[in-house]
C-alpha cells in the first residue's frame, strides 16, 4: 500500500512583494548538482542548475535560496523508503513503523497506525498497517486480515492546513503504521518512510524539464500470515519566486 499524495505549491508574487521572498545570501555561489546525491539542508545560490539525476539523503528539509535563475534540468528525488530497505523518512519525512508499530509523523493523528496483532487462534493473520498522511492528505486505512477478529491499521484523522502553515511548519510525509503479527508470532512487515520536503525561493525564473518526486516508500510485505506494512505519505514542494516559473516536466 502506498501513498503517492503530496502538497505542490507554487507562488509568483509581484513587484510590490518581493521583500517577501528570501532568496538567500548567495554564499554557495553557482549551484550545478550533476547527482547523484545531495545532503539534505539549507543551500544559498547565485543560481541553480540540476543536471543530473539527483537524490536526496539526509534528514532534513532541502530548503535552497536562489538569488538567479533555477533549471531542473534532470530529475530530483526525496522520496521514502521502502519498507523492504528499511522504511526510513528523508529530508523532513517521517520514518515508518516497525512490525505492530505506528509509524512517526508530525503531530497525533497524521502518522499510519498498526495493524492488529493475531491473539491466538489457528491461522489467523495479522492486520496490515495503514498509511501516514500529513499536509491535509491523509492515508488509508489497512488491510483487514482473512480472520474476521483482526483489523487492519486504522487511517489517520488529523488534517494539516498547508495553506496557512506550510511556510513556517515545513512537516514532511508521515510514516505508514507497521503490519501486526500472526498467531504463529512472525512479525508484521516494515513499513514505507514518509516523502521529503523541498522549498525553493528565487529571484529569477524558475524552468522545471523534468521531475520532481516526493512518493512515501511502500511498505513491505508479510512472511507467513503476518501482515504488510503500510506505505509512508508524499512528502511537499513548494516554489516561489518573484518572476515566473515554466514546467514541461
Amino acid at each position: 500500500m502506498k501513498n503517492l499524495f503530496y502538497t505542490f505549491l507554487i507562488s509568483t508574487l509581484s513587484i510590490a512583494s518581493l521583500a517577501a521572498i528570501d532568496t538567500g545570501t548567495g554564499a554557495d555561489g553557482s549551484c550545478n548538482w550533476g547527482g547523484p546525491n545531495i545532503a539534505s539542508g539549507t543551500y544559498n545560490c547565485t543560481d541553480l542548475t540540476v543536471s543530473g539525476a539527483v537524490l536526496v539523503t539526509g534528514n532534513n528539509p532541502l530548503i535552497i535560496k536562489v538569488q538567479g535563475d533555477v533549471n531542473i534540468n534532470n530529475s530530483l528525488t526525496l522520496s521514502g523508503q521502502n519498507g523492504s530497505a528499511g522504511g526510513a523518512g528523508v529530508a523532513g519525512g517521517y520514518n515508518g513503523g516497525a512490525a505492530s508499530t505506528n509509524g512517526s509523523g508530525p503531530s497525533a493523528g497524521t502518522f499510519g497506525n498498526a495493524g492488529a496483532n493475531e491473539g491466538g487462534g489457528f491461522g489467523g493473520d495479522g492486520g496490515g498497517g495503514g498509511s501516514g498522511g500529513s499536509h491535509g492528505t491523509l492515508g488509508s486505512v489497512g488491510a483487514d486480515s482473512d480472520d474476521t477478529n483482526v483489523a487492519g491499521g486504522v487511517a489517520p484523522t488529523a488534517t494539516y492546513d498547508s495553506t496557512t502553515l506550510f511556510k513556517t511548519s515545513m512537516n514532511g510525509g508521515a510514516g505508514g503504521g507497521g503490519g501486526g503479527s500472526d498467531s504463529f508470532t512472525n512479525s508484521g512487515a516494515q513499513a514505507g518512510g514518509g516523502g521529503g520536503v523541498l522549498r525553493i525561493s528565487a529571484g529569477g525564473t524558475v524552468t522545471i524539464t523534468s521531475s520532481i518526486i516526493a512518493n512515501g516508500g511502500n511498505g513491505d510485505t508479510s512472511s507467513n500470515d503476518a501482515g504488510g506494512g503500510g506505505g509512508g505519505a508524499g512528502g511537499a514542494i513548494f516554489i516561489e519566486t518573484s518572476d515566473h516559473i515554466t514546467i514541461t516536466g
